[in-house]
């Protein structure tokens, strides 16, 4: 079994944070992460970017904006006062 570079941990990162990263790959990765502190900083750093963006409120929308798009969507148009 090969031992994964740089380049590999990067496009694996989010699936071994998101946990769907089969048992193989999370081995290969945290062998990796052991020997590389950059990688390390890396995987911290996204998996900070994550906590952030799960605590994050979605924008709120204009009161009369959000009732318009319900209208429009009740009618089956995609913007208010839109045709089909």
């Amino acid at each position: 079994m090969p031992l994964m570079r740089c380049r590999d941990v990067a496009e694996r990162a989010g699936a071994l944070i998101d946990g769907e990263a089969g048992f193989a790959t999370r081995m290969r990765l945290r062998l990796h992460l052991a020997a590389c502190a950059p990688c390390r900083r890396f995987v911290a750093q996204l998996r900070a970017t994550q906590r952030l963006l799960r605590g994050a409120a979605p924008p709120a929308l204009d009161p009369e904006r959000e009732e318009a798009l319900v209208a429009a969507a009740l009618r089956g148009t995609d913007e208010p006062g839109g045709r089909i």
